[in-house]
């Protein structure tokens, strides 16, 4: 299992330069993560969550506002700890960007240092990292990983309207956000004639 001390030091390695000074220190991982079993999970997550119908498919989550990370000891997997980590070190303006963003953006992270170490995550948000697998093919990683860990969602929008057409980060994000995930891929396709 990749700990949150590893989780950390794997951060700060390889996306330092896009951290804001504040989280450039690292430790968010070590210092906020609670590993628990299942009475203890499920009272932290009614209380986050109340009965929203998704305790059964959820093996953790991280309050980036508190710094907290809570983790089901039985159902988590050896990549848990790192992509709940990421969270705490993702920019408060793509969480506004949704649920299926912030989700999609930060597995699609997490796989990039998993896949290396043969763990596998196959399963966990497939269709969304999908659709942020593809609009990495148009901006490139540098500038998601901009966007994701130092707010530059601005210029991420312009570098995915300036390779397709205008309009189109928002049709993306609006498709994502819906959960309509073939539509965001397809809001990536350039027109005819546009290359």
């Amino acid at each position: 299992m990749i700990t949150p001390k590893q989780s950390d030091e794997i951060v700060l390695e390889n996306y330092k330069d896009k951290l804001p000074d504040h989280k450039q220190k690292g430790g968010l991982g070590e210092k906020g993560t609670k590993v628990l079993d299942d009475t203890e999970f499920k009272k932290i997550y009614d209380e986050a969550f109340g009965d929203d119908g998704e305790y059964d498919f959820t093996s953790a989550f991280a309050d980036p506002s508190t710094g907290e990370v809570f983790i089901h000891r039985e159902r988590a997997n050896e990549g848990t700890p790192y992509h709940e980590t990421l969270h705490l070190y993702s920019s408060d303006a793509y969480l506004r960007l949704g649920k299926n963003m912030i989700e999609g953006t930060t597995e699609y992270f997490t796989r990039k240092e998993t896949n290396g170490r043969g763990i596998n995550r196959s399963g966990i948000y497939d269709e969304e990292v999908s659709a942020i697998s593809e609009l990495a093919d148009w901006v490139g990683d540098d500038m998601l990983e901009r966007a994701y860990f130092g707010g530059d969602v601005d210029g991420l929008k312009e570098a995915v309207d300036q390779k397709v057409s205008k309009g189109t980060f928002n049709k993306f994000q609006s498709a994502m956000s819906a959960g309509n995930f073939d539509d965001a891929k397809k809001a990536l396709k350039p027109s005819k004639g546009k290359i």
